[in-house]
């Protein structure tokens, strides 16, 4: 099928699309499992308002979960095939990234532990990182992408938060973004005051 295709039934109607329906599978198993997660990425981007095409689902984990998830997927049989810290949904066809907590990818920031920085949606049916957490990883990803790839590489990650922006700018509390970490406020801050 061709990805062009593939994308819009992925994307057409999210609350119900197959991205959804296999992050609710995540969410089944890690709390068969005791593990705590939180979507990141894409879909926490569209979660939050924004308007945004993904074809996977990025979780977070922590460090100390890294081998509890294949054990839970083994022991309660899921439809994922286990990869290198990737699964795929064999039902849907969908991948799975699995980043862990402490790991820095060489960004300003480490990656947090997904039960510090969560909150449930029953919407979605799934743990989602909260927004100014999602803020502060967006941004700390791209001045990464920024350093090494150059703006036309970072120029999705600066879309993203530019529309997690406008589309929560009601909800935008400055002093909510002066406590996240140092190295990504005053690039949050020039964002900020350029879009709203």
């Amino acid at each position: 099928m061709d990805n062009s295709i593939r994308m819009l039934r992925l994307n057409g109607n999210m609350k119900e699309s197959p991205l959804v329906q296999v992050i609710r599978k995540i969410d089944l198993l890690c709390n068969r499992a005791s593990i705590a997660y939180a979507v990141i990425g894409g879909m926490a981007v569209v979660r939050n308002g924004a308007f945004r095409t993904t074809m996977d689902v990025d979780i977070l984990l922590n460090k100390h979960d890294k081998g509890n998830i294949d054990t839970a997927i083994q022991k309660h049989s899921m439809t994922f095939e286990i990869g290198a810290d990737c699964l795929l949904d064999t039902e849907y066809g969908i991948e799975v990234d699995i980043l862990y907590s402490g790991d820095e990818w060489e960004m300003i920031i480490p990656l947090p532990k997904p039960d510090k920085i969560r909150e449930y949606d029953s919407e979605y049916g799934a743990w989602f990182i909260n927004f100014y957490n999602l803020l502060e990883l967006k941004t700390a990803i791209y001045l990464k992408k920024k350093e090494e790839d150059g703006i036309e590489i970072a120029a999705k990650d600066l879309a993203d938060i530019t529309s997690l922006l406008q589309k929560n700018k009601d909800f935008v509390n400055l002093d909510r973004i002066q406590c996240l970490a140092p190295g990504i406020q005053e690039t949050l801050l020039s964002i900020v005051r350029n879009v709203l």
